[in-house]
């Protein structure tokens, strides 16, 4: 999303709690994305939390539990996910085979979501 904006002629900024960003990425993958975010001037701002979000920017808190404020006009968040489990939930009973497949299993990379689905419906 920050390559996406940035793109787009927007000034951004990816805040990350921990030390680097993309250490779920494929290494030659993060290697290209990091070449274009300092190619579009994109600030990395590694070991910060952000604590609040102000109609000036957001408050950000280092591992010190210092709080400065950057400023923002937008703020996107990806803050994580979890899996959604209600509609299974839901349909219990209801219906004969239920098949919890792709992030509502459990977050994770879209490889792991196709092959998931393909073996869902061959078995079928």
């Amino acid at each position: 999303m920050a390559n996406f904006l940035a793109q787009q002629g927007k000034k951004v900024a990816i805040v990350e709690m921990l030390d680097s960003i993309g250490l779920d990425m494929d290494s030659y993958v993060l290697k290209i994305l990091r070449a274009e975010l300092a190619e579009r001037n994109v600030k990395i701002l590694t070991s910060l939390k952000i604590d609040e979000v102000t109609d000036q920017g957001v408050i950000l808190i280092d591992r010190d539990w210092n709080r400065t404020l950057h400023r923002a006009d937008s703020v996107v968040l990806a803050l994580g996910q979890r899996p959604n489990h209600a509609l299974a939930e839901e349909l219990a009973g209801k219906v004969k085979t239920i098949s919890v497949i792709g992030d509502a299993r459990l977050p994770r990379k879209i490889k792991d979501a196709i092959s998931e689905g393909f073996l869902t419906a061959y078995h079928l």
